[in-house]
């Protein structure tokens, strides 16, 4: 799979991420679709995996700068092979 984070879709400004088989980039799956007002910047994103006492996991990562006002987000989403579990574990923002 890739993984894409953009700002923009059809000419709305936001926090956009998407992923995609590599055999098939057409077949699109939307994972987070925040719609908002600001640009941002210098966006990194890294796969966490590994073993707990309990269960597998495998979790993205992304960090980005927000132009203007100068805040960094850093958001942790669950992607696990269970559809109900892939939400947004935490959200940190500071500036």
């Amino acid at each position: 799979m890739f993984y894409l984070l953009a700002n923009r879709n059809n000419g709305v400004i936001g926090f956009f991420l998407m992923k995609f088989p590599v055999d098939n980039p057409h077949n699109v799956e939307r994972l987070t679709m925040w719609k908002h007002n600001l640009d941002i910047d210098n966006a990194s994103m890294f796969i966490s995996k590994g073993n707990n006492e309990k269960q597998k996991y495998r979790e993205l990562v992304i960090g980005y700068k927000t132009i203007f006002i100068n805040t960094y987000t850093v958001v942790c989403k669950d992607l696990s092979e269970n559809k109900s579990l892939g939400a947004v574990l935490y959200k940190h923002e500071s500036f």
